[in-house]
């Protein structure tokens, strides 16, 4: 996401005669000059006026030819300006103020291949003119060939070393950026803003590069700046918001996204990240207000499964859970290859306890993210939930396959071997899952549980394990029930009691 500030192309500086002698007529130059007074006073029509009488005098004088061509740019009158220009360039082809400025003219027409030979042919005249070089960066930029408008550009800044253009930098580093020569970028956008420190063009401009080479904090150092420096500068909040949020200031990122999104209530980019950053507060007015946000910005742009599925886990933390199933339904209908839709509708029917419908959903999650670790855990917790104990152990091998780091894909694939008396087994995982979380107090519980039932030879080691539960959690009433069994004569004749309660964490509702 980004967009480049442009600069818009400056007409060429035209010559100014304050004397001339090779008019017959006195009245012809005092007449030019008048004109040229009167242009300089931005009395265009007048100008004009005084120009054509002075054309009239001397149907070959190409200078009055440019001036007046000057004057038709300026009137947007691109056409006179063409006729004018050419002619000019034929009488005296080797003018290149008039071929400059005949490039100008095909540029505003739309004869982009015509500017380009135009000013080609003022640098053929003259290899030192940087204006022309900075023209035909423009016109190759326009026909979309980067390459030649870096090469065009980097010679019209060469040429002005010694006097840096800021627009010859900003424009040069334009095109390096959309090459993806950032860096080049960077370091021209900052000479530009170098020169002319105020100009919120260069600012933005050099913010977004910063942005786009993942430097956010010197990006909003320039956002920042020209926040200050232009109030209603959408772009400038934006940014300033988005990069808050990215950097986890949530507070800032809604004071700057909330400007954003009054300068243009219709932008979707606004309202959708100042959704986001209302619902990460977590707080009751947050989720109110990511709900308006998200509505807003589905208003503008109906079909964006994100900004659905965000609605939906706002609507799902307030506790609205059949808005939250209709929303996330929505945009598992507009897009089914989208994973966060069934994922959020997976974990909203477990905390409705429909365990089915909750199943279903985790199977297309997998389905679409055959190596999301956490989907496959929650499948299978909710198949083992079900006593379907065969489907749930394929989904917890599957999780562990995939180097899952939740102790308690183990502890319930630990009790599925157990229950199918695969003792070995079971004790792997039950290690595994302590190995995890060392304290799980249910997998030492289940370890107990299963040391016990392999024989007198490791009651002891099962002793300690009950044990090393209750110091966990000294409440834990399944081993307080397994260890007083011990406090008996003998060995204990009641059968131990295993553990299935959840250790890994509950599922969360996701966005992106």
């Amino acid at each position: 996401m980004g967009k480049t500030t442009w600069r818009a192309m400056g007409l060429a500086v035209v010559l100014v005669f304050t004397a001339a002698a090779g008019w017959a007529q006195p009245s012809t130059a005092a007449r030019y000059n008048n004109a040229v007074k009167l242009y300089q006073e931005n009395k265009l029509d007048e100008a004009k006026a005084e120009f054509t009488k002075v054309l009239e005098a001397d149907a070959k004088d190409t200078t009055t030819m440019v001036w007046l061509a000057v004057i038709a740019l300026r009137q947007n009158d691109a056409k006179r300006a063409v006729e004018l220009l050419e002619q000019a360039t034929k009488l005296k082809p080797d003018d290149n103020l008039a071929w400059n400025n005949l490039g100008i003219a095909y540029l505003q027409v739309g004869n982009v291949d015509g500017a380009i030979g135009a000013y080609q042919k003022a640098i053929k005249v003259d290899a030192k003119y940087a204006d022309a070089y900075y023209n035909l960066g423009i016109a190759f930029s326009r026909k979309n060939d980067t390459e030649a408008a870096i090469g065009a550009y980097t010679k019209a800044v060469d040429l002005t070393a010694a006097n840096p253009n800021p627009d010859y930098l900003n424009n040069l580093a334009n095109m390096q950026r959309a090459k993806g020569l950032r860096i080049p970028a960077i370091q021209n956008y900052r000479k530009a803003r170098n020169i002319k420190p105020n100009d919120v063009t260069f600012m933005l401009n050099l913010g977004l590069a910063l942005w786009e080479e993942n430097r956010t904090a010197e990006s909003l150092v320039e956002f920042e700046a020209a926040a200050a420096k232009q109030p209603d500068s959408f772009t400038a909040h934006l940014y300033r918001g988005i990069g808050y949020l990215k950097l986890s200031k949530d507070t800032d990122a809604i004071a700057a996204l909330t400007r954003a999104a009054e300068l243009k209530a219709d932008d979707f980019t606004a309202q959708f990240n100042l959704a986001l950053a209302n619902g990460r507060l977590g707080t009751k007015p947050g989720f109110e207000r990511a709900v308006a946000a998200n509505e807003a910005a589905l208003k503008i742009k109906a079909d964006d499964v994100n900004a659905l599925n965000n609605l939906g886990w706002a609507l799902f933390k307030l506790g609205q859970l059949d808005k939250a199933e209709e929303t996330f339904k929505k945009a598992v209908a507009l897009d089914p290859k989208f994973p966060l839709a069934p994922t959020n509708l997976a974990v909203l029917y477990m905390k409705q306890n429909k365990l089915e419908e909750a199943e279903g959903a985790w199977a297309k999650v997998v389905a679409l993210e055959p190596e999301n670790v956490n989907a496959w855990v929650q499948l299978g917790d909710v198949r083992y939930s079900r006593s379907r104990y065969a489907e749930a152990q394929e989904a917890l091998e599957t999780a562990i396959t995939k180097k899952t780091k939740d102790p308690e894909a183990h502890n319930k694939l630990g009790l599925i071997h157990n229950q199918n008396g695969k003792y070995a087994l079971a004790e792997k995982s039950f290690r595994a899952a302590i190995e995890l979380n060392a304290k799980y107090a249910p997998a030492y519980n289940n370890l107990g549980v299963v040391l016990e039932q392999q024989g007198p030879a490791k009651l002891d080691e099962a002793k300690a394990m009950y044990k090393k539960a209750l110091e966990i959690d000294p409440g834990y009433e399944h081993a307080k029930y397994n260890l007083s069994r011990f406090d008996k004569a003998g060995a204990p004749t009641e059968a131990p009691r295993g553990d299935a309660t959840k250790g890994g964490g509950d599922a969360k509702p996701t966005r992106p």
